[in-house]
């Protein structure tokens, strides 16, 4: 029952099988035998390659974007001062915002009212085991209920940028520096050491803290303090540019859904397609936000969501064909293919007549959810619950013949 990390590569000089031994994971991938610890005592290294889906979803909706507008944006240009993007967060409308999502983030979300990405970084950095203590610190500080205090004068300087508390690694590790002497170096041995809880270097690393700070006229009390506040960071707050590329992304989002809802919605749902929880949640987003998502259609729909302008205008979202659940990507492709080289479909039969052909690529059953969900009458192919399983059965029966 050996776990692998999700998103961890070793790097070697030498081929791994010269370092560690090797075995095959259950989707055929190498996996070490050791774990990471081990790892890096040999001298190897390992590192986390991150794949976000937010980044794709960033990418689609700049598509939709250009599609519906022309425009050709960036969103790495989202202007940090967007009134509309701070107001929906303050409304806690979180939903498909990177990293904002879920009950307990967005309730902090409300609460702080971010206006910058910096506000952001420290939101994303503080919302982990151990540091989350001090949210309601963090908030109360920046809107003057309270006021920080500061054990020692050395570390106003350090702390300004979060309102006095405690929020990055790398604050953890100038304030050992200031306050102890400490080199960075020694510093970040200090911050491992607290983040494995290492009781051993640390009691060691504890006694050099205390005569570092006795050195500098810290009196043993308020020096125990410092330590004691520092115990619950070094092992869990992200370091600063973890925190603010995520908050980058979170701004990013957020700015897309405030100023492009339906195109950034509809990115959304071409992205989580085949998650049907994520579709479901969306959806009822999308209704919140008078958004019409509208049902699948032979004659419309593409197989990701996509955009359609409705009446006078109004851009509505197509369900996309390949969102149903049980259809595959095999069968949307020969709809589409169909329909394009041979024009709509007008009825059931003529529908199954036209796609017969493709039938050797799946069972038949299978397009049984798509003429459930997505045919109805001759001008308007979209949704019934009239064709039975019997009236199915006896449809392929008859194209096969």
């Amino acid at each position: 029952n050996a776990g692998v990390h999700a998103a961890g590569i070793v790097i070697s000089k030498d081929p791994l099988v010269d370092y560690v031994p090797l075995y095959r994971g259950n989707e055929g991938q190498a996996v070490t035998a050791y774990e990471m610890g081990i790892l890096e005592k040999i001298g190897l290294l390992k590192m986390d390659f991150l794949g976000l889906s937010n980044l794709t979803v960033l990418a689609k909706a700049v598509e939709n974007i250009k599609q519906t507008t022309g425009k050709i944006i960036d969103p790495r240009n989202a202007p940090e001062d967007d009134k509309k993007t701070w107001d929906m967060l303050a409304r806690g409308e979180t939903t498909g915002v990177f990293q904002l999502e879920g009950g307990g983030m967005t309730r902090w979300a409300v609460q702080l009212k971010p206006q910058s990405v910096r506000e952001l970084a420290a939101l994303v950095a503080l919302y982990r085991p151990g540091p989350m203590g001090e949210i309601p610190k963090f908030i109360n500080y920046k809107f003057g209920i309270d006021n920080p205090k500061y054990l020692d004068d050395r570390m106003q300087p350090i702390l300004e940028e979060t309102y006095g508390v405690i929020v990055y690694q790398d604050q953890v590790l100038k304030l050992v520096q200031a306050l102890a002497g400490f080199s960075l170096g020694r510093a970040d041995i200090l911050r491992r050491a607290m983040g494995k809880k290492d009781k051993e270097a640390m009691d060691s690393m504890k006694v050099e803290f205390m005569a570092g700070t006795a050195e500098r006229e810290i009196a043993a009390d308020s020096a125990e303090q410092v330590w004691e506040l520092l115990l619950p960071f070094a092992g869990y707050a992200f370091n600063k540019a973890h925190a603010v590329c995520y908050a980058i992304l979170s701004h990013q989002t957020a700015w897309l859904k405030a100023n492009y809802p339906v195109e950034y919605m509809a990115a959304l749902l071409a992205v989580y397609r085949t998650k049907e929880d994520r579709v479901t949640a969306f959806i009822e987003e999308c209704r919140r936000m008078k958004i019409s998502v509208l049902p699948p259609d032979v004659n419309r729909s593409v197989s990701d969501f996509s955009i359609e302008k409705v009446g006078k205008g109004k851009e509505v979202i197509r369900f996309g064909l390949g969102a149903i659940k049980g259809v595959g990507d095999g069968i949307v492709e020969s709809i589409i293919k169909e329909r394009e080289e041979n024009g709509p479909f007008t009825h059931l039969y003529e529908f199954c007549e036209r796609i017969r052909h493709y039938w050797h690529k799946l069972n038949p059953l299978n397009y049984l959810p798509i003429t459930f969900h997505a045919i109805d009458k001759p001008d308007r192919i979209h949704f019934s619950t009239r064709v039975t399983m019997r009236q199915w059965k006896f449809i392929i029966q008859c194209c096969q013949r």
